[in-house]
């Protein structure tokens, strides 16, 4: 699970909180991608995102998958929903969230078939925070982890120390900002082996235009987002791996909103459609 966002929620850039899907974040999971002061200013209390298939030399099928998140009034995740299917029947999964009166992440509970995790935040007066993944089903309630983060700050840079329970650091998040304050670098270094996950973030004109993500170890990886506005709307993101066109998204809008997401995987070979269906408060 990624929980960096709880330090780096705040410090968007002006493309970003003009946008309902965050480019900053991965999409189509089940932690929040959605610009929470959009999902405010437009009162959203829920998104369902219906998915058609298309492979090519075929028609459209739709299967009955779809991944719907719902909303509290403050804009922030309560729940997100994904059913897709499977070679006998659906499989459904799920996730719970609650917050804290500051809007911080205090407790996650997480469906994956029969799996069952919960993911518990308590935090100092510092901002620091302890998390513990915990498996509640079994006999006996299993800890799978019991983490302390230390947040600190220099200069241009904030970061995130994580430590196990016995106090020993494993891994350091850096997230570099620009002088007008958009993010432009992001760091995970794991500290037993120094092996590095950069992502470097492309900025004009207060847009994000690019985004590279690289790992140098084990299955490696090199990813590159471009994205291509319409005004100040975003209206098309190509992404590359290992320097060949991988996946096209492309948007239509209905009152701002998205209204279809078209994806298009040139290697597989498939079109995707997630039609957005909006219930307001």
């Amino acid at each position: 699970m990624k929980y960096f966002f709880i330090l780096s929620l705040t410090f968007l850039s002006f493309s970003a909180k003009t946008q309902l899907l965050d480019p900053y974040q991965e999409w189509f999971g089940f932690t929040n991608f959605f610009n929470t002061e959009k999902i405010k200013e437009y009162e959203i209390k829920s998104i369902r995102l219906d998915i058609s298939n298309k492979k090519d030399d075929q028609i459209f099928y739709d299967k009955g998958e779809f991944l719907e998140y719902e909303f509290t009034r403050r804009g922030l995740l309560a729940s997100s929903i994904k059913r897709i299917q499977m070679t006998r029947g659906y499989d459904t999964s799920s996730s719970i969230y609650m917050y804290d009166p500051k809007g911080r992440l205090i407790f996650h509970n997480e469906f994956r078939g029969p799996f069952n995790f919960q993911y518990v935040f308590e935090y100092d007066p510092g901002e620091n925070y302890r998390s513990i993944k915990l498996r509640p089903n079994e006999p006996e309630a299993d800890t799978l982890y019991d983490r302390i983060h230390q947040l600190y700050e220099n200069g241009n840079i904030k970061g995130e120390l994580i430590s196990n329970r016995n106090g020993k650091s494993f891994l350091e998040k850096k997230s570099a900002y620009s002088k007008r304050g958009h993010l432009i670098e992001e760091k995970m270094i794991y500290l037993i082996n120094h092996n590095e996950i950069k992502t470097t973030y492309s900025i004009e004109f207060d847009k994000l235009i690019g985004k590279h993500y690289q790992k140098e170890f084990d299955d490696k990886r090199d990813i590159i987002w471009k994205y291509q506005y319409m005004g100040s709307i975003l209206e098309q993101v190509e992404i590359f791996k290992d320097g060949i066109l991988n996946e096209k998204i492309a948007f239509t809008y209905e009152d701002d909103l998205p209204k279809a997401i078209i994806l298009r995987n040139f290697q597989e070979k498939f079109v995707r459609i997630y039609r957005c269906n909006y219930e307001f408060y």
